[in-house]
């Protein structure tokens, strides 16, 4: 269907007065709707004695009754309701306007306590609009005396929720009086399950004004109380006498919840922060350490439990608390330190342990938990203390050039001219098939030429390097040779001799994550080294490092390869061999030989990706492990040093790691020795130390 000019002119100009009549109704909608926000309550006689009714009256500017709606707020204990609400309409003057017809909302009061009442704001709801009454005040006298009018007395939580152990403030208030005043007596009963402890300097006056009456509330008596269980908690009722009056506080039920399991533990309740510390971490003979835990914050201070401190090795001889706080609307604020003085029992490394301190914040609902500590205390002699030095007897002796040499592998399956060693026989097999003679000429080929490329695998080690660190480390001067062996691992990175003595050198030199990463790289180069096993086992019992990440156990997968090599030859003699084929064993020996062959050439690249497995060290200091890769994440779990890790991915300049225990967190690079600079693409593999 088409339609005329005309006809669609008028269509939208129709359209166009719809859209303005619209908008003209949600603007005095709006007008009307934020016209009146707060309604005015007319009290008949604002001044009555006990037993006496009043009559509240709200003027509501809406003249249908049959649409307002009345919440009505909690009526103060002195007030009882009698009727209400009835809603008519009437004719009135609002705010200076002209009489015109209006809906009133009346309701009708006893005053049944003798007091100051006051009347809590009304919500009311007309059409669109929702309004509320500004709060109202009645003065309720005794029935006798009309100038009489007590005070109210009430107890007050200065929190919403409580929660088990948990400090909180309580108040008791004298409300609703004209005027400051001191009590003549209080008589307050101890609540049960609960430490109750009277505190000074908490509370605040707070005032309220009605018309020109100004009414005041303030505390006489504050308390901090921490309930020791769960259930609901009673403070019993409590009174006061002044200005003549003997006035009662009803008793306080308070709900007390359950703190966190996790939290249990230690029952801190607050905001903390915590640290530790050790006074000496090398001990004489008949001296001890002081090992500090320490606590700041807001919170059950005096409530909590320190975790205990432990050493295996190590005797508690004494210890002692120290607090200093103050009472706070969160508890009590300050600090609170354990001491305990620990004596070592033997000569040697000892440890100690501090445990997670953990606790609950109630305003966060989340659960803290620091991260654990390790401390290392090393007791020496006499001899040593006065020396001023620390005695490093090592009972491992380095290794010379030669015996260097003897240790070394040749690592042929690292080595792609090595692999030259299975072409002579393969040439030998093929030649010999197709030629079928000349056997004598093809044997003495072969051996040329395995000797040839044997001459080129081994590799020169440098031996004057080798020599100067011995004699170096012979003579006591450890500094020098670190020097010479680490001039030496430039020229063979991966002699475990080298290593080995490299290691030695360290220790001797106080370079404690160095030493135990050199010994680590000397058994993984050559798992049959049996001193560098025997001397890193020594170095981290002598540390107190405990469940370290285990070196690898296996075989050097030059073992594989030349086992690799034997069995290809076989298999080559085996097929040269034609007179022997009408025999049955001689396919049981091939099928074997070829089976075992085949094993052997799988071996080498597993036992090869084993043995390069990445192990880090933590060091040249402690470190700390987070939970997430973000310098700014909180530390959880500290580390001492020459605690062995296994990284297993990279990202950003940190390392997810799992430690000999199983544990797995985030640390950053340049807390450890033994790994590359991670590159920033998130979640790269390495290989893994397991």
């Amino acid at each position: 269907m088409v339609r005329h000019g005309t006809g669609a002119r008028a269509d939208k100009q129709s359209r166009l007065v719809r859209i303005q009549s619209i908008a003209a109704v949600l603007f005095f909608t709006a007008a009307y709707g934020f016209a009146q926000e707060d309604l005015q309550v007319q009290v008949s006689d604002p001044q009555i004695r006990q037993g006496e009714s009043v009559t509240v009256r709200i003027a509501v500017d809406f003249f249908d009754p049959q649409r307002i709606r009345v919440d009505e707020p909690d009526y103060p204990p002195a007030l009882r309701k009698i009727s209400g609400p009835t809603i008519e309409t009437s004719y009135a003057s609002l705010s200076g306007t002209l009489p015109r017809q209006t809906s009133l909302v009346t309701f009708e009061f006893r005053g049944t306590e003798a007091g100051r009442a006051v009347l809590p704001p009304f919500v009311i709801t007309y059409g669109d609009t929702t309004a509320r009454t500004q709060p109202a005040l009645i003065e309720i006298s005794e029935r006798d005396s009309p100038d009489r009018i007590p005070f109210d007395l009430l107890w007050h939580a200065g929190v919403d929720r409580v929660y088990e152990g948990q400090t909180v403030p309580v108040y008791l208030e004298i409300a609703n009086i004209p005027t400051f005043t001191f009590p003549d007596s209080i008589d307050i009963r101890q609540p049960s399950g609960a430490l109750f402890e009277e505190v000074q300097g908490l509370g605040a006056v707070v005032s309220q004004t009605f018309g020109d009456t100004e009414l005041f509330r303030f505390p006489v008596a504050t308390f901090l109380l921490t309930p020791s269980s769960t259930g609901t908690l009673t403070i019993p009722a409590a009174r006061v006498q002044a200005l003549g009056f003997d006035r009662t506080a009803l008793p306080l039920r308070v709900p007390v919840e359950r703190i966190p399991e996790a939290a249990r533990q230690t029952g801190a309740v607050g905001q903390f922060t915590v640290s530790s510390r050790i006074s000496s971490r090398r001990v004489g003979p008949g001296e001890s350490v002081v090992v500090s835990m320490e606590v700041k914050g807001e919170g059950n201070l005096d409530y909590f439990q320190f975790p205990e401190v432990e050493s295996e090795t190590m005797v508690q001889t004494d210890s002692s608390e120290t607090a200093q706080t103050e009472p706070s609307p969160s508890g009590y604020r300050g600090f609170r330190r354990l001491d305990v003085q620990l004596s070592p029992r033997s000569l040697g490394v000892h440890t100690v342990d501090i445990p997670p301190f953990i606790w609950f914040d109630p305003q966060s609902g989340v659960v803290h938990r620091t991260a654990a500590r390790q401390f290392s205390v090393e007791a020496v002699s006499a001899a040593a203390q006065d020396s001023g030095g620390e005695v490093r007897s090592i009972p491992f002796a380095p290794l010379n050039a030669e015996q260097v040499a003897e240790v070394q592998p040749l690592d042929l399956f690292e080595r792609p001219v090595a692999y030259l060693l299975f072409a002579p026989g393969l040439l030998l097999c093929v030649v010999f098939l197709l030629l079928k003679r000349r056997k004598k000429k093809l044997g003495a080929a072969v051996t040329v030429g395995l000797f040839i490329i044997g001459s080129t695998l081994f590799q020169p080690l440098p031996t004057d390097l080798i020599n100067l660190g011995y004699e170096a480390y012979r003579a006591g001067n450890s500094s020098a040779a670190v020097e010479h062996f680490e001039a030496a691992t430039d020229n063979v990175p991966d002699s475990p001799g080298i290593l080995y003595n490299l290691g030695l050198a360290y220790y001797a030199d106080g370079q404690l994550a160095s030493a135990l990463y050199s010994m680590r790289s000397a058994v993984k180069h050559n798992p049959a080294l049996g001193d560098a096993r025997a001397a890193l086992s020594w170095m981290e019992q002598q540390k107190g490092l405990e469940r370290q990440v285990a070196p690898p156990q296996l075989l050097h997968p030059d073992v594989f390869f030349i086992l690799s090599v034997v069995l290809f030859y076989a298999v080559c003699a085996l097929l040269l061999l034609p007179q022997r084929r009408k025999y049955g064993f001689y396919y049981i020996y091939l099928i074997t030989a070829v089976l075992l062959f085949g094993i052997s050439l799988a071996g080498i690249p597993y036992m090869a990706a084993r043995m390069h497995r990445q192990v880090a060290v933590v060091g040249p200091t402690d470190a700390n492990l987070k939970r997430i890769p973000e310098e700014s994440a909180e530390d959880w779990l500290s580390l001492p040093v020459g605690t062995s890790l296994s990284p297993q991915v990279a990202h950003d300049g940190f390392y997810l790691v799992r430690t000999g225990f199983g544990i797995e967190g985030w640390i950053q690079r340049n807390s450890v020795i033994g790994l590359p600079e991670p590159g920033k693409k998130r979640g790269q593999e390495v290989p893994s130390g397991e």
